[in-house]
């Protein structure tokens, strides 16, 4: 490899004082190349990146972020990567909601291109997201556990007709008078009852309501008349058990008339009320109905029940009294379980997929992300939290099992991370507490297994000295903590801005070399810390955010965007090479 004896920005310092000096002569000689030309040439003298890794002892390996759509291109991005990193970066190119098809099923092809691809081209792939709060199908997912609603709906039973009974036969009536089971005179309906011009007396019949209902459940009763005579009189009534009901119409207003002789089925409605309904409040019962007294709302059977003309002269054929009554509401709400088993499908058809769409019989995907911040408090319509229906722990040993169980039949072996995004000015070592506590709890069934922590570093080089000052204290802890972990830990998404005094984000073009060389000893900085605080078999690597930068970005990058190395590249090589 090639030591680094100088730096970038002193060489451009030296030579912009060089042409100061010759000023006085009232010429210029030009003695020294364009500043970009002879930055171009010092940062050419470098070697390929990844060959500056000490790999000794170490599983270390350089990685840069890369959206998945571009990987597959194979193009300057893609030779540029293969040259310089041994891994590529996927994170962010899938998640639930960018892979749903038109049908509610996932298309995992994009995930078994690039897979292949890097397979083929001998560069290890990092799969990305496997289980997270963010980026998911919420309203679906709600959906699904919708209770099921099952409206008000009038059944009917509970009907007296006279089928059954022998022609001639005749009930007792509750003023006298004649009655008796005859043909239907329409031959419409078998046997019917014929009341023979009654006196304000009515036929009773003893009524066995449905087993499990009482009366107060029922919500009324009709009756088909075919009416010879008798539609006024004082209206019609209802008999219970001894107690008469006006219910403030006669038969003229449901439409009979004397000598019409023809039948209305169901043509005599009765609604049946709660006691007090109308009347707890003073108001009047409305015509065609009855309050049930709460002395009778608990009846089972009505020994005796009439409907009828209250006429001098009712003289009718009377045919099917059926009390009806309405099924209540119900709002069935799914279970616990029911929702536990729901949700666990719906994440084996997300993580099944993606896991066994990263498997290739060269080199297939083993790192994940199995849970991605669950520090997170975001909350917007594509969050949904896991551990609300599979617990706080059982979601990520869930999503572990799903995981594992993909692939334990085709040989490969998984590398689960647990990985959260942390800015500059995150506590970073509450996080870190947090985050360890997480993965205690979620191995507490000595059964899950969480492999490494993949920390999503967005780190910002202060000109605040004591801000400065801080930043650098707070990366050293983090890494401190994680190494007693006795896991796996890599820094992935790692970024670099620059801030003013104020607070400001400095864009790259409008940076200062003394800005940019203070920038890229950070990035060093952060990367000597990780490899002196990280023990070497627990290093599993650092990705960088992206490879190139934007005239008008904030983030400084290794290249360009026309693919020449910037000041960055320098700041990475420092990086790996161990203090």
């Amino acid at each position: 490899m090639k030591y680094i004896n100088n730096n970038i920005i002193s060489f451009i310092l030296i030579a912009a004082l060089a042409v100061s000096c010759v000023d006085d002569y009232g010429y210029r000689i030009q003695m020294e190349k364009p500043q970009d030309v002879a930055a171009s040439e010092y940062l050419n003298q470098f070697d390929l990146l990844k060959s500056y890794i000490n790999r000794s002892g170490t599983p270390f390996q350089l990685a840069a972020g890369m959206p998945a759509s571009e990987f597959v291109k194979k193009d300057v991005a893609f030779s540029t990567l293969l040259t310089n990193f041994d891994a590529v970066d996927l994170n962010g190119s899938y998640n639930p909601l960018n892979t749903l098809k038109v049908d509610g099923t996932y298309d995992f092809n994009g995930m078994h291109t690039a897979a292949n691809v890097a397979a083929e081209a001998g560069v290890v792939l990092y799969g990305g997201v496997l289980c997270s709060e963010q980026g998911q199908r919420t309203a679906y997912y709600n959906k699904l556990i919708e209770p099921i609603d099952i409206p008000v709906e009038t059944e009917t039973g509970t009907t007296i007709n006279f089928e059954d009974d022998n022609l001639g036969a005749t009930y007792p009536m509750t003023n006298g008078g004649k009655n008796a089971v005859v043909p239907d005179p329409d031959g419409e309906s078998g046997k019917v009852l014929q009341i023979v011009h009654a006196n304000q007396s009515f036929p009773k019949f003893h009524v066995k309501l449905k087993e499990g209902l009482v009366l107060g459940d029922y919500t009324g009763v009709t009756m088909d008349m075919r009416l010879n005579a008798g539609q006024y009189g004082v209206g019609l009534r209802v008999v219970i058990n001894g107690t008469t009901f006006e219910f403030g119409r006669n038969a003229a207003d449901y439409g009979f008339s004397g000598g019409q002789n023809t039948w209305k089925r169901g043509g005599i409605y009765v609604k049946f009320v709660k006691e007090g309904t109308y009347t707890a409040s003073g108001g009047k019962v409305p015509a065609g109905t009855i309050e049930i007294p709460n002395t009778m709302k608990d009846l089972t059977e009505v020994k005796e029940f009439s409907l009828g003309s209250a006429s001098g002269d009712w003289d009718a054929y009377i045919d099917n009294l059926t009390f009806t009554w309405e099924v209540k509401p119900q709002h069935i709400e799914k279970t616990p379980e029911e929702k536990a088993e729901i949700f666990t499908k719906e994440m084996e058809k997300w993580i099944g997929g993606m896991v066994y769409a990263g498997v290739n019989e060269l080199n297939s995907v083993k790192a994940w992300n199995i849970i991605s911040n669950p520090l997170d408090k975001t909350v917007n319509e594509n969050t949904f939290k896991w551990s609300e229906y599979l617990g706080d722990e059982g979601y990520a040993r869930t999503a572990i099992k799903i995981a594992r169980d993909t692939v334990k039949n085709v040989g490969v072996e998984l590398e689960l991370f647990v990985s959260q995004t942390l800015n500059q000015y995150d506590e970073m070592s509450s996080s870190a507490d947090k985050l360890i506590a997480l993965v205690n709890a979620w191995e507490g069934d000595n059964i899950s297994k969480i492999d490494g922590y993949n920390i999503l570093l967005s780190s910002v080089y202060s000109k605040d000295a004591n801000f400065q000052k801080g930043n650098e204290t707070m990366i050293s802890e983090l890494f401190e903590k994680l190494s007693k972990t006795g896991k796996l830990v890599r820094v992935s998404n790692l970024s670099m801005m620059v801030e003013d005094t104020n607070g400001n984000y400095i864009a790259t073009n409008k940076m200062s070399e003394e800005d940019k060389a203070a920038a890229i000893s950070y990035m060093a900085f952060i990367m000597q810390e990780y490899r002196k605080h990280i023990p070497l078999d627990k290093q599993f690597g650092i990705s960088i955010s992206s490879m190139t930068e934007t005239s008008t970005g904030y983030k400084l990058t290794p290249w360009t965007s026309n693919y020449n190395r910037s000041v960055m590249y320098e700041g990475i090589i420092k990086g790996l090479i161990s203090k």
